[in-house]
């Protein structure tokens, strides 16, 4: 009797590269082998294809959602991202030229919440609301909002972003900067145990701090503040070393000039703690505080649809770059009968025949800011609004009034145009600003990234924080 052919059948496993050839051995179910038939070849071909495909996909999410390339303020020592610096570019003039940020994010495998300063990030907060109200919050899609033309604001954006948890879980998660801060409040939502501790500052340990602003009326600010009691005589009596201290205030709108704060943070003045101290809703002077370059806004962004700010920052054209852009109000329309500089802006744009205010899509906003070569940005509720961060970003000059914010950041290297009256914008001034500043723009765009801006805070008491310096050490901690 003739013996049966018994071949070994070769396991096929998820991530195993394609099969050459059409002889592959399949087992039967008699336990014996037989040829592929062509079709079959080529339908285990595409199968094998799209089985790596998928692997690489998931590889890539998970660089991106668990190895973020800022820890403690520097690129972690992961060989694959000093790699990743390297490869991108061997030069210094290859780090600030049009597009780096947008080709690097894409040659890392980043997203905007890995790579870019956000100061607004409230979804964990209102995630955690709504458990507490047993509420269930539906998920939205981009093309839910495209076909039944949902206007978005914070609660839509909120429902957004449940679409978008493969690149940070809004439920939970906060962008990697927030890990750098050695002390992190924020009230009622994540705090840094044992802040509240006389010895946890008289150890002299805590070098670098983020407090979320409170908000609200008087009395409800002071007692919040009123928990920093026994860190303040701590911070009185500290055993300090030579590095840095400094501390940001942000992510409110609640101004420096309120009384209780300037109380409070005269008081941290007085303790001698802190080297400097930045705020967000900078409008007095006080000795060794300087307003705090804002980031970007968690809802603003989530607007927009995943991955167009990344192409918008890769297609960035400086020679391209035409015009004027008058936009703003889109999220707080009401603002523009309240603030005087708002009010002054609509009565000027209204008066002039060669500058127009449009309204753009909220999808297409960074698209639009990348084409112009300057933007309108009036004051905003906190002093200041986000969308001078978001022009830096783009590479687009601000146009602001002459808020002390504003002066001081320019101080610092900011590339903005101050005007003491709108009716100084005239087409002679544009072309002279533009030959001016735009040789700044490519620098001022790293100074949104998480590491740029964490060496923008850091620098030395003695000096007045330099965008430029900031750059060379952010540069060296990218290995370039």
């Amino acid at each position: 009797m003739k013996k049966k052919n018994v071949g070994k059948s070769r396991k096929l496993h998820f991530c195993q590269k394609r099969t050459r050839g059409f002889d592959l051995p399949v087992p039967t179910a008699m336990g014996q082998t037989r040829k592929l038939t062509r079709s079959r070849a080529t339908l285990l071909a595409f199968i094998s294809i799209a089985a790596t495909c998928l692997c690489y996909v998931a590889r890539r999410t998970w660089y991106q959602r668990h190895l973020g390339p800022f820890f403690k303020g520097k690129v972690l020592t992961e060989s694959r991202f000093q790699k990743e610096f390297s490869t991108f570019s061997q030069t210094r003039r290859e780090l600030v030229s049009p597009g780096s940020i947008g080709r690097f994010m894409k040659h890392a495998g980043l997203n905007v919440f890995t790579f870019l300063i956000f100061t607004r990030w409230r979804e964990p907060r209102m995630f955690q609301a709504a458990v507490d109200r047993g509420e269930t919050i539906d998920p939205l899609t981009y093309e839910q909002v495209e076909e039944e033309q949902v206007s978005v604001g914070r609660p839509q954006a909120l429902r957004l972003s449940l679409s978008r948890l493969w690149e940070i879980d809004f439920r939970t998660e906060y962008p990697p900067i927030y890990d750098s801060f050695d002390v992190l409040l924020f009230w009622n939502a994540r705090q840094t145990q044992g802040w509240q501790r006389f010895d946890t500052w008289a150890s002299g340990a805590v070098h670098s701090v983020f407090v979320e602003i409170p908000e609200g009326q008087d009395e409800d600010i002071r007692l919040k503040l009123s928990e920093f009691k026994e860190p303040l005589r701590g911070m009185s009596s500290a055993r300090k070393d030579d590095d840095p201290y400094f501390l940001v205030i942000g992510a409110g709108d609640t101004h420096l000039s309120r009384p209780p704060v300037h109380e409070f943070v005269s008081s941290l003045v007085k303790a001698k703690y802190f080297d400097r101290i930045y705020f967000e809703a900078y409008d007095v002077e006080l000795p060794t505080v300087w307003p705090m370059p804002i980031g970007l806004t968690d809802a603003y962004v989530l607007a927009v649809r995943s991955g167009e700010i990344e192409r918008a920052l890769e297609n960035i054209d400086i020679s391209s770059k035409q015009g004027v852009l008058a936009a703003w109000g889109s999220w707080w329309p009401g603002l523009d009968k309240k603030l005087p500089w708002r009010k002054s802006l609509v009565s000027w744009v209204n008066s002039t025949n060669w500058i127009e205010r449009s309204m753009v899509d909220r999808s297409k906003w960074y698209p639009a800011l990348a084409r112009h070569r300057f933007l309108l940005c009036p004051d905003g509720a906190g002093v200041v609004s986000p969308k001078w961060t978001e022009a830096l970003l783009m590479q687009t000059i601000p146009i602001t009034p002459p808020l002390l914010y504003y002066k001081k950041l320019r101080k610092m290297g900011y590339p903005f145009v101050i005007v003491e009256r709108w009716n100084d914008i005239t087409e002679e001034n544009l072309d002279e600003w533009w030959a001016q500043l735009s040789p700044q723009l490519e620098s001022a765009a790293w100074m949104h990234t998480s590491s740029c801006w964490w060496e923008l805070l850091k620098q030395a008491s003695d000096d007045v924080p330099q965008v430029q310096s900031a750059l060379e050490r952010c540069s060296a901690l990218y290995q370039i």
